[in-house]
């Protein structure tokens, strides 16, 4: 299947630049439970679930989203600017995924609310771009890094909003270099004995672990 992710669908705005990072999950997890906080309309969801179609493995992608007005920041602006609500956010999103809507299953609630769907240890990749506070984003890594099983990654967007997400980061994985091997602007942590290290090319990416 062809990518579609760079189409006006999506609109003007485009804030997904991590493709390698999630191919090279694809390739690493090839019947893998992968999570997305924060999918907006769909763009790199639409990029991750056309990976999974294409590599024909049996990947499940869940798009965990508000899809609501209640939110704040960048992602408020925009929506302001566009004349969106949350209903017609969700709308745009369904849209957008159609094409791909075979392996994504979404799920309209919070970050904390689609958790509790999952048990520890059941997710082979989690990527967080929800909430980019720092109370937001510590709050998702907390409570999504026990569904990580060992082997699996969390990773995330905006690595380099030190006073936030950055801060989120080092305390709750510790003090490391998380920052991702593509040089995409993400954190990543590959869970090894129930701890979080640092994703390395070479060690840690595909063949699955």
């Amino acid at each position: 299947m062809k990518h579609y992710h760079l189409t006006k669908r999506f609109g003007r705005e485009n804030w997904f630049g991590w493709e390698p990072l999630y191919a090279d999950m694809v390739q690493r997890y090839p019947a893998g439970i992968f999570v997305e906080l924060g999918s907006w309309k769909g763009r790199s969801t639409a990029f991750l679930a056309v990976e999974a179609i294409n590599a024909g493995t049996g990947i499940r992608i869940y798009a965990v989203d508000v899809w609501s007005d209640d939110i704040s920041g960048g992602a408020k602006k925009t929506m302001v600017e566009q004349g969106l609500d949350g209903h017609a956010l969700y709308t745009r999103f369904m849209e957008n995924v159609a094409p791909v809507a075979s392996v994504i299953t979404p799920m309209r609630m919070t970050t904390t609310q689609a958790a509790v769907h999952f048990a520890d240890g059941a997710v082979d990749f989690v990527f967080v771009d929800a909430d980019h506070s720092y109370e937001g984003c510590r709050t998702d890594i907390e409570t999504w890094l026990p569904k990580v099983r060992d082997g699996g990654v969390i990773a995330g967007h905006d690595f380099g909003w030190a006073g936030t997400v950055q801060r989120a980061v080092f305390d709750t994985l510790g003090d490391a270099d998380w920052r991702d091997p593509w040089g995409t602007g993400c954190f990543c942590a590959v869970i090894r004995n129930g701890q979080p290290q640092p994703y390395t090319l070479g060690v840690d990416t595909a063949p699955s672990v």
